[in-house]
């Protein structure tokens, strides 16, 4: 996702990835994401985890966010799982911070991991690997918004602003 936001802006020139953020849903809709990002509109050094509303205050303020959605199958189990893990983790939102000091140790390849810190990407990958969905070829908060399109079997179903998207619009 791209929102154009300074910290979007900032992370995409230094990364040179088309896309400075990364989620994930549950449903072929869309319409909850979670991921790692500000917590609050109007103040980036907020962060943590984050449940995202495609019709909440952030996209309603961000009304321009661009995305590309992907899709891909898992089992009945690793859903179940997803689910689970992604419920505890609601439950107790406010112990999960966003790593704001390992993005910086980690450009400079100074393999560091914080207990419940993450940035969006770091975040998807353990996701992945915990629930035996995907594991990367690199520890998990190595993994950056450009590793998560390479799984292997995802499909990319839409391609535009967020807040147009429905499952109707996807391919």
């Amino acid at each position: 996702m791209s929102s154009r936001s300074i910290p979007d802006t900032v992370i995409r020139s230094i990364t040179g990835y088309k896309y400075g953020h990364s989620a994930l849903s549950l449903t072929r809709d869309c319409k909850i994401l979670y991921s790692f990002g500000r917590r609050t509109v109007r103040n980036i050094f907020n962060g943590g985890f984050t449940i995202e509303r495609q019709d909440g205050l952030f996209y309603t303020f961000f009304n321009e966010t661009v995305c590309t959605i992907y899709e891909l199958d898992v089992t009945d189990e690793q859903y179940l799982k997803l689910h689970a893990v992604l419920d505890q983790m609601a439950y107790r939102m406010n112990t999960y911070n966003y790593d704001f000091l390992g993005i910086v140790l980690r450009y400079f390849h100074l393999p560091v991991s914080f207990k419940k810190k993450y940035v969006c990407s770091s975040f998807i990958a353990r996701l992945l690997t915990i629930t035996g969905i995907h594991e990367f070829d690199k520890p998990d908060y190595y993994v950056k918004p450009a590793d998560l399109r390479l799984i292997p079997g995802l499909r990319e179903i839409y391609t535009g602003k967020y807040c147009d998207y429905s499952p109707e619009t996807a391919s």
